[in-house]
């Protein structure tokens, strides 16, 4: 419909092509939220966060999570495949590949290796507990060491330990789950003799999968038991 001066209206709608934030010219990357790509993967990387803060107490226990066999370092595939994506798609829409490029266009992850005050060297393409707590618990990376819980530092010496002994490591995880693994079957044992009954015990959400939780309800008067060694007697058995 053409104005009273002649000319076409033209709808605002039809004419934003640059990012919505303030004083950034860069063309729309994501119409839905009107942002370029570079915001849009900090908005990416802000949400990943809150994945993180929402999925573990803190920095330490992601971090035991996605370093669990202790090379003192975490490759982007270790957050790629962890359970943070899978709940960021599901919550928002955000999928795996758009994580992989928030990493590029945020320098998430160095491109040269780093040799630490320990003589313990992180190589390129990785990052180290440090830089991992600055990126994803940044809210965090300022408070010092005394205001941490006995947990929390019983967690900060474990990775230490993990970074010293990282050559005789592997050999100790798998001496742990095998023990394990042993400990469960003779608790089977005596409480089972059919498997098909020992599944229905085990299956409380009927999703027809044994998972950690399950195994945890079911060993949870057991002292000793670390989840980490558990979920990985589990991922083992399960490929």
């Amino acid at each position: 419909m053409p104005s009273s001066t002649g000319q076409p209206v033209t709808h605002a709608a039809n004419t934003l092509t640059a990012c919505s934030e303030k004083d950034c010219t860069r063309p729309i990357y994501r119409e839905k939220e009107g942002l370029c790509k570079h915001h849009y993967c900090y908005r990416v990387k802000k949400l990943l966060r809150l994945c993180f803060k929402r999925m573990y107490r803190g920095p330490e226990y992601a971090w035991s999570t996605l370093d669990f066999t202790g090379r003192g370092y975490i490759l982007r595939e270790d957050i790629l495949n962890n359970a943070v994506s899978k709940q960021l798609q599901s919550s928002a829409g955000i999928t795996v590949q758009e994580v992989n490029m928030m990493f590029d266009v945020c320098n998430v992850f160095q491109y040269k290796e780093e040799v630490c005050g320990d003589g313990f060297t992180i190589p390129a393409t990785s990052i180290g507990y440090d830089q991992f707590k600055k990126q994803f618990f940044p809210h965090l990376y300022i408070v010092d060491e005394e205001r941490q819980s006995n947990e929390d530092r019983d967690l900060v010496h474990k990775k230490r330990e993990l970074h010293a002994n990282a050559k005789s490591h592997p050999k100790v995880l798998e001496s742990r789950v095998l023990a394990l693994e042993a400990r469960i079957k003779e608790k089977f044992k005596n409480q089972f003799q059919k498997v098909r009954k020992a599944f229905l015990l085990l299956d409380q959400d009927y999703d027809g999968f044994v998972d950690v939780e399950d195994m945890l309800r079911f060993l949870g008067n057991d002292v000793g038991i670390d989840y980490d060694d558990l979920k990985k007697l589990i991922t083992d058995k399960d490929s």
